[in-house]
């Protein structure tokens, strides 16, 4: 395992890395807003430093009753992140390969370290301190993102009042390829969908492809 954090998950899931720079900017936005909220870099390093403490003086009751309590306040807060996103922009993050920084995966990964490691606390303490650090740059790649695609006039997509947004993944096995496939596959959604629009609204609904990726036709169609 190199560092603290275990091989990505495999990207076979909703949207790879496929979004486009704007979508991208969004997610990157929402990341940061999460972190800011919930403090979690503050909190792992919180974390961080009463264990290193203890490793260093593991007879100490208080250290042993404050790394309970840092790790508690971890995951707390990375379970009220993880609340708030859904399970696709979870994956999202995953795609862009900070997903784990923001899920509780990484305090079940350090509560086994805690187990697998209790006569040696020190090997703890490097994973500890590696997923700290590791954490920290990717949350600084998230600002530099921020504000490089600032610079080069990006903005993030917004869906406005009265509006929605709705993502459909059709695999490319679904319709082998073909073109006919794709467009039936399409007509299915498209009558699916102005069910829905006329059953919410006075009759008429129609939706604008806002955008398609190039390898499973992911479509994110807004109600106009």
């Amino acid at each position: 395992m190199s560092g603290a954090r275990p091989d990505a998950r495999p990207r076979e899931h909703l949207g790879g890395c496929l979004m486009d720079a704007a979508r991208l900017l969004k997610l990157v936005n929402d990341a940061l807003a999460l972190e800011t909220q919930f403090k979690l870099q503050e909190r792992l390093t919180a974390f961080k430093d009463v264990f290193t403490q203890l490793v260093r003086q593991p007879a100490e009751a208080q250290f042993q009753t404050d790394m309970a309590d840092k790790l508690k306040r971890l995951e707390e807060g990375l379970r009220s992140a993880h609340a708030k996103m859904s399970p696709v922009e979870l994956e999202n993050l995953y795609d862009i390969d900070v997903g784990y920084y923001f899920d509780s995966e990484m305090v079940a990964d350090i509560k086994k370290e805690i187990t697998n490691n209790a006569m040696t606390p020190a090997v703890t303490q490097k994973f500890v301190t590696d997923s700290t650090s590791e954490r920290a740059a990717k949350i600084a790649t998230l600002e530099v993102i921020k504000e490089e695609f600032k610079t080069l006039g990006i903005s993030a997509i917004t869906v406005k009042p009265g509006e929605a947004e709705i993502g459909f993944l059709l695999p490319r096995a679904l319709f082998n390829n073909e073109l006919d496939g794709l467009t039936d596959e399409l007509e299915v959604l498209n009558r699916i969908l102005r069910l829905f629009g006329e059953a919410a609204s006075d009759g008429h609904k129609s939706f604008s492809v806002r955008s398609i990726s190039t390898t499973d036709q992911y479509s994110f169609l807004a109600q106009m």
